[in-house]
């Protein structure tokens, strides 16, 4: 073997042992930055899970009836007296009367947001339900309409202006 061929064949070694060992570092670098992420996921959700556990206490939701805007109220103050975890950053909103509780949690860039409506966790009275309306004496909802002859013959319009 000639100097130029044991030159040649060290450039290319050192050339695929260089290109391989990138490749590998760059698929730890990718398998750890996919491990930060799960834990910052499963931080999130385990704040997420302690303030439903929160608002699920039977002692917050009491034994008194409220309107559906104190008990908001209550929620609200309820979650505020709890601390969130350790780099965890929380945002608690009032938002409009469709969906009245909003939670959004943030670490490390990574958010996540749950809505909550104060009646689905007990104890919100709503206000009595109107009374029905009258229905027509004969009136089916699964009768056919009468034909446009016969209903022309009863004397009713045929819907033509």
């Amino acid at each position: 073997m000639s100097l130029l061929e044991v030159l040649l064949a060290g450039v290319l070694f050192f050339g695929s042992s260089t290109a391989s060992l990138l490749i590998w570092s760059r698929a730890l670098a990718t398998l750890a930055a996919d491990g930060q992420r799960a834990e910052r996921v499963e931080i999130l959700e385990a704040e997420l899970q302690s303030l439903e556990s929160r608002l699920r206490d039977p002692a917050l939701l009491g034994s008194a009836a409220l309107s559906c805007e104190q008990r908001l109220q209550q929620l609200v103050q309820a979650l505020e007296g709890v601390p969130p975890q350790p780099g965890v950053g929380r945002q608690i909103l009032k938002g409009a009367a469709s969906l009245p509780l909003q939670v959004q949690v943030e670490a490390g860039g990574m958010k996540r947001q749950r809505s909550y409506d104060p009646a689905a966790f007990g104890g919100c009275s709503l206000p009595p339900p109107s009374p029905p309306t009258p229905v027509p004496v004969g009136f089916s909802p699964f009768a056919a309409p009468p034909a446009p002859d016969q209903a022309a013959a009863e004397g009713e319009p045929h819907g033509l202006l």
